[in-house]
């Protein structure tokens, strides 16, 4: 699952802005709610998928692999001829939902498996 949500992810954060703007739905939705729940997921899947109760630090490394994914976006974003624009806000709501799911995982699930 965390390699397919993946996938998708950068899919959908790469994608030429003529086909975001064909596929998007009558609702709108802030982009950057949108960037926090694919960051929020991201790190939960990646965490559920490299996680036993002996391997230490894996919170920390996949925090900081899901925030420097969301960097690389970014810059392929400004880089590459999609028509898609890299901004500033968009790393920060990354971090709010990288940060997010650090707490649910660190106060919820963590808590739970050591009781």
């Amino acid at each position: 699952m965390a390699m397919l949500w993946l996938i998708l992810v950068t899919i959908a954060c790469l994608v030429p802005v003529g086909i975001v703007r064909d596929v998007e739905p009558d609702f709108k939705i802030s982009d950057k709610i949108a960037h926090g729940f694919f960051y929020f997921v991201n790190t939960i899947l990646c965490f559920l998928y490299f996680y036993k109760p002996d391997l230490k630090s894996i919170l920390l490394k996949v925090s900081l692999f899901s925030f420097f994914y969301g960097i690389i976006i970014e810059v392929l974003q400004l880089v590459l001829p999609f028509g898609r624009s890299a901004e500033f806000t968009d790393v920060l709501a990354n971090a709010a939902g990288i940060l997010l799911a650090v707490l649910l995982i660190k106060f919820g699930f963590l808590k739970r498996v050591k009781n």
